[in-house]
């Protein structure tokens, strides 16, 4: 089966996020706080509460083209929100905010 660019992209992001994750840690949160922030998080798109990843970039591909350089996923004010980091087309910077939930575009910054 041949791997797409996508698929690569979505592994290289999943080794950011880890690598973010340990760094984080070493910030001052306990191993703990990370376990119970991944279980939630994983407890959320599994019971439906989130969209998953894939379906979002998807979305936001198809309305703002670009590449991926940065995904963040955290909980504000008791919404699950994506922040996702893209160069675009035109090799603008930007950050984009998704309730995860309803794959609604909360804010960009940058455009």
């Amino acid at each position: 089966m041949p791997v797409t660019r996508r698929a690569i992209m979505v592994s290289v992001l999943g080794l950011t996020l880890m690598s973010a994750t340990s760094v984080l840690a070493k910030r001052g949160r306990s191993h703990d706080d990370y376990d119970h922030d991944y279980e939630a998080a994983d407890s959320a798109r599994r019971s439906g509460e989130v969209w998953p990843l894939q379906e979002i970039l998807d979305e936001i591909e198809r309305q703002i083209p670009g590449e991926v350089v940065g995904i963040e996923f955290e909980r504000k004010q008791g919404v699950w929100v994506y922040e996702i980091k893209k160069l675009t087309q035109s090799g603008q910077y930007v950050e984009i905010y998704v309730d995860a939930g309803s794959k609604q575009i909360l804010k960009i910054e940058g455009k």
